[in-house]
């Protein structure tokens, strides 16, 4: 199992301020901690901690990513008015081509194009990670496997295990797939079915 500074995830950064900006050079393989790219266009404000939430996406069903775009658009409507927010996505390999698709042509991936990204205002700046942690799945079920043998038996912790998507387990890592540096020492978890109806300052 690779650490967390080895994490071969890839990373696709978008960063809204303002009128929307979109930097195709924000998208890389490389391994984070080491050279991911990052793009910030101010400072966060009055040195507030910037509100992470976090998505976990596994697959790409339409139904799956209607739903996912309907709680993403939520997110975006009620961004904290004081700070800085920054939405973590981690997603397996379908999930990724299926949200990362047209990145190296420089247009918004067909998910961000529906909800019309590149017209968004935002009063403070707003980042979208996305990461692919498909490399790091079958390590990161070991793990997890582990942490449950501690309070289960063997057996009901395969039985478990084997009912369930890998999906369900992404919530479980996010502290080993955001790299540090981003200071996510609060995270809020959202699955795709819930909708924000009032503003994430609160």
């Amino acid at each position: 199992m690779r650490t967390r500074g080895h994490l071969a995830a890839a990373v696709f950064i978008v960063c809204l301020w303002g009128l929307f900006s979109y930097n195709p050079s924000a998208f890389t393989t490389s391994c984070l901690g080491q050279s991911q790219s990052s793009l910030k266009l101010n400072d966060t404000v009055d040195d507030l901690p910037s509100v992470h939430v976090c998505f976990a996406l596994s697959g790409e069903e339409t139904g799956f990513l209607r739903e996912f775009e309907v709680a993403l658009k939520s997110v975006l409507l009620n961004a904290p008015l004081e700070r800085d927010l920054t939405i973590h996505i981690l997603a397996d390999q379908r999930a990724y081509i299926a949200l990362a698709n047209n990145s190296s042509t420089g247009r918004l991936p067909p998910v961000f194009e529906r909800i019309e990204l590149h017209k968004w205002t935002s009063r403070n700046q707003v980042n979208l990670n996305l990461y692919d942690i498909s490399p790091e799945i079958p390590g990161l079920l070991d793990q997890t496997r582990e942490t449950f043998r501690r309070g289960f038996n063997s057996t009901s912790v395969e039985i478990e295990i084997e009912q369930h998507t890998a999906g369900t387990y992404f919530r479980l890592w996010a502290d080993k797939v955001i790299p540090p540096e981003l200071n996510a020492e609060h995270l809020l978890y959202l699955d795709t079915d819930v909708v924000i109806m009032s503003n994430l300052e609160a």
